[in-house]
Formats: structure tokens, C-alpha cells, sequence
């Protein structure tokens, strides 16, 4: 089967919502009606890794986007990124499309579009440094894996519509 060369950029939660902070995940695994839709239009998946998981373990406290914005925090977020924005570079290199991110709406590290999360902020400048601008759509803060809880819509647009 051909390649359809188009990718789409996930933060981590949306595949594996177990790097979320107890109690405050969504889902079982990943949040399948959402990936259905991705698959669906048949794109590739290029994961973030999960910047809080990697900072803090698995056990760790709520923080706030304030209190992630220090020094120490963004070069992580810096380290764990220079590799994803090397991969997208190959991919644009080699004629690839990149549909976009997915963010997490009031995430302190993955919101996208509202108030950036620093993860979001430290991904727009690399990407920034590269000459790419990339659309993007967040999960709804009040998102929940059921059935008819949210028409994904907008979501659908996105996919269909935006590239870089």
C-alpha cells in the first residue's frame, strides 16, 4: 500500500492518558473517539513525549502554568523537543504534510491556543527556528471518552482542512 504522507503531532495524553495526574484522566487508555477520527483519515502519528510525566514521575502534585515556567522546566521541555522538531523536519524534507498538533485546551504544559502551555510555547519557537507554523486543535477541557458527549466536529474540519 502507498504512503499517504500526512502526519498528524499529538501531546502524549491523547494516546496514553496513563501519564496523566491521578485522578484527573478521561480515559481509560487513549482517547479513542478522538484517534478514531485520526485514523479514520488514514494519517500517521507523531506522539509528543509527555514533558510533565518526564519532569515529575508518575506521582506527581497539579502544577500550575506559572509554576512550570522556570528555567529548569523550559530547557527540559527543550531537550525533549529538539528530536520531535528534527523528525518533522525530515518528514517536510521528504515531502510529508503535517496536519497539525493537538493540544490540551488549559493544559500548563500542552494548551496550544488559549493561554500557551510552556511545552506549547518551547515547541513554537523550535518549530519557529525552522521556518514552521503549525496549525493546531485542543481537546476541550470538559472532553469525556463517551459516546454523543461532544460532536468532534471541529475536529473533523481541522484534519480536513489545515496543513502546513
Amino acid at each position: 500500500m502507498k504512503r499517504k504522507k500526512e502526519l498528524l503531532v499529538t501531546a502524549h495524553c491523547i494516546l496514553n492518558q496513563n501519564a496523566v495526574i491521578k485522578g484527573w484522566e478521561r480515559a481509560s487508555g487513549p482517547f479513542s473517539r478522538i484517534v478514531k477520527i485520526v485514523l479514520d483519515q488514514n494519517l500517521g502519528i507523531i506522539q509528543l513525549p509527555c514533558p510533565e510525566f518526564r519532569f515529575g514521575g508518575e506521582g506527581r502534585p497539579p502544577m500550575t502554568l506559572q509554576q512550570y515556567d522556570t528555567p529548569a522546566y523550559r530547557e527540559h521541555c527543550r531537550q525533549l523537543l529538539e528530536p520531535v522538531v528534527e523528525e518533522i523536519n525530515e518528514y517536510r524534507n521528504k515531502s510529508y504534510t503535517i496536519k497539525g498538533i493537538i493540544g490540551i485546551e488549559r493544559s500548563p504544559s500542552c494548551d496550544s491556543k488559549g493561554n500557551p502551555g510552556i511545552y506549547m510555547q518551547v515547541l513554537e519557537g523550535l518549530l519557529e527556528k525552522s521556518g514552521i507554523t503549525m496549525n493546531s486543535w485542543d481537546v476541550p477541557v470538559d472532553y469525556q471518552e463517551t459516546e454523543g458527549f461532544r460532536d468532534l466536529t471541529e475536529l473533523k474540519a481541522f484534519l480536513l482542512n489545515q496543513e502546513i
